[in-house]
């Protein structure tokens, strides 16, 4: 079976790969990377160091991210962390790594078919993920920008459709992502 994607991840507090995902056209599997002295070896892992991964469907997008943590001066700022997020066609998934059982456990899940009414058949078509933003297109026009907030929780920082983009007179500072609200089109 051939992986049509491949995504690596890190284990901090190493700075060095440890894992790799390959998403398969009907499945997504995790491969640990061994590196024992110069003798490199790929582990394919079983399901229950998985517990917390969409494992049935294959990923669009996977990547490690950044920890959301407020300073003593009240700013945000973001910090390396064991968290990742996993995008399929249903969901998003914030997962967090458990060193001791060496899983990953499920923190939050952002749900198409919760948060999409306009299409009961919505899926994510593509998706997108830097170390603290997940952006997200539904099929039907949709497109939604993820954070993860400091409680480890998916936020909406805008949820628009491709309609409302089109809008006579909507201007860039419209959609300015900092004032942290929803457009949506009824």
């Amino acid at each position: 079976m051939l992986a049509i994607l491949v995504f690596s991840l890190r284990n901090p507090p190493f700075s060095v790969d440890s894992y790799l995902l390959l998403s398969f056209y009907d499945s997504t599997r995790l491969v640990k990377i061994d590196d024992k002295e110069g003798d490199l070896r790929f582990t394919p892992l079983q399901s229950d160091v998985m517990a917390g991964l969409r494992m049935h469907e294959p990923t669009i997008a996977f990547s490690n991210v950044s920890q959301r943590v407020k300073g003593q001066d009240g700013k945000a700022r973001y910090m390396n962390s064991s968290l990742v997020v996993q995008a399929t066609a249903s969901c998003v998934s914030l997962l967090e790594l458990d060193e001791g059982l060496q899983t990953y456990v499920k923190l939050d899940r952002w749900e198409v078919k919760a948060n999409v009414f306009e299409d009961p058949n919505a899926e994510i078509v593509a998706a997108s993920i830097n170390s603290s933003q997940i952006a997200l297109a539904v099929s039907g026009g949709k497109k939604i920008l993820l954070s993860v907030a400091e409680d480890k929780k998916f936020r909406v920082n805008l949820s628009v459709s491709l309609s409302t983009l089109l809008m006579p007179g909507l201007t860039p500072d419209y959609l300015n992502l900092q004032d942290n609200y929803e457009v949506s089109q009824k």
